[in-house]
This record gives structure tokens, C-alpha cells and sequence, in this order.
């Protein structure tokens, strides 16, 4: 399955599609205590945004996302850094429980989702990724900026009324779901998200086990 990112448009994705900042890994870091041993999935990768600056904090990153192209591009990307410990999986969010299958369960430091859950059923991945969740681990949803329709202009007020309009509902997250607007540090128009899934402890995790 492909969402329409192959060929010229994954190398423009490449190319242009801007990163995160550092402060981004940093504060991701702090808040799922990560280290060394851990492992981290990205799911809709792209071509590495996120994974390939996780890759130098963790023992392994694997990248999940149902375009060959963008595998393929951040394949490259990670040979031409010298990452040697990110692994590319050519899948989508609902394929993420059959790669449960072959984690064991609480394997995952972290999961994160960069500017894709518009894509995604979020409630199912969630609940998929759940078991697999180290006890402190939990799910980032990460978006870069604030979209369109949040800004503050009388164009992007404009929009938001049209798009609340043709959906029924009021427009508030970022993320593509409901979210706890914590920024943990991060630098502004940077939005680290949770979903609102047994918050527990700090209000920016879904911790994966424990109480």
C-alpha cells in the first residue's frame, strides 16, 4: 500500500521536508528516560526525520512506513551518517501488530509519530502498541509548527470556520487527535503530544506497564 509519497514526491520530501530541532530529542529523552538499551519505532518514518537523530541516543531504531521510496531515502540517509542501527520496514500502522509479533513484549523505550497520525487509526495503534511498552516508555506525537488552521490570522480563522463547518466539530489538537499540550521543553511551535490513554505519572506519557 502507498499514500501517494513514491518517486519524485519521496525526493522532494527529502529534500525539503524540515527536521526538528534538538531540544525535540532532548526532551524526549528526559521524559521516557531513555538510553542505550533501548529501542524506539517510528511509525509513518518518512525518510528519517525523527528516527535517524533518535539512532545516536538508543541501542536501535526500527522505521515503519508503506512507501518504498521514503525507505529508501532514509535507508541512504542513514549509510551516508554512518547510522548502522536503524532497521527500515516496509509497513503501516495497522501492520504494527504483526511486528508486535516479532518484539517481545515491553521491547519499546518509545514510539513515536511524526506529522503522519492524519494518516493512521490512531485508537487501534495505540492499543497495539501498548503491550509493547517498557514500564516508563509511552508514545510521542510530534508536530512541527503550528498548522493552518491554528495560527493566529484572519485568513487561518477563516479556514478553521470553513473546515469546522464541513466536519461538525470543534478543531483544537495538532497532532490528528485529541492531545495533552505539553511542551516539555520543547522550542516553541514544536507540539509533543499524548494521547489521552491512561495518563499516568507525567502528563506527556502513556507509560507502558507499571502503575
Amino acid at each position: 500500500m502507498t499514500v501517494g509519497f513514491s518517486g519524485a514526491v519521496a525526493e522532494y520530501y527529502a529534500k525539503f521536508r524540515r527536521g526538528y530541532p534538538s531540544q525535540v530529542f532532548d526532551a524526549l529523552e528526559e521524559a521516557f528516560e531513555l538510553s542505550e538499551a533501548d529501542v524506539v519505532l517510528d511509525v509513518g518514518c518518512g525518510t528519517g526525520q525523527l528516527a535517524l537523530p533518535l539512532a545516536s541516543r538508543v541501542r536501535s531504531v526500527v522505521g515503519v512506513d508503506p512507501e518504498p521510496d521514503m525507505l529508501r531515502l532514509a535507508r541512504d540517509a542513514a549509510d551516508a551518517q554512518g547510522i548502522r542501527n536503524a532497521t527500515w520496514v516496509l509497513g503501516a500502522d495497522t501492520d504494527v501488530p504483526a511486528l508486535g509479533a516479532l518484539l517481545s513484549e515491553r521491547s519499546l523505550g518509545l514510539t513515536v509519530i511524526g506529522q503522519a497520525l492524519h494518516w493512521m487509526q490512531h485508537d487501534e495503534l495505540f492499543r497495539a502498541v501498548s503491550p509493547l511498552l517498557r514500564v516508563g516508555g509511552g508514545i510521542g506525537v510530534i508536530s512541527n509548527g503550528t498548522p493552518l488552521w491554528l495560527q493566529d490570522s484572519a485568513w487561518s480563522r477563516a479556514l478553521r470556520g470553513c473546515l469546522e463547518g464541513w466536519l461538525g466539530t470543534t478543531l483544537e489538537a495538532s497532532c490528528g487527535t485529541s492531545c495533552l499540550r505539553t511542551r516539555l521543553g520543547a522550542p516553541s511551535g514544536t507540539n509533543l503530544c499524548a494521547p489521552r490513554l491512561r495518563p499516568r505519572r507525567c502528563p506527556a506519557r502513556w507509560p507502558g506497564g507499571g502503575s
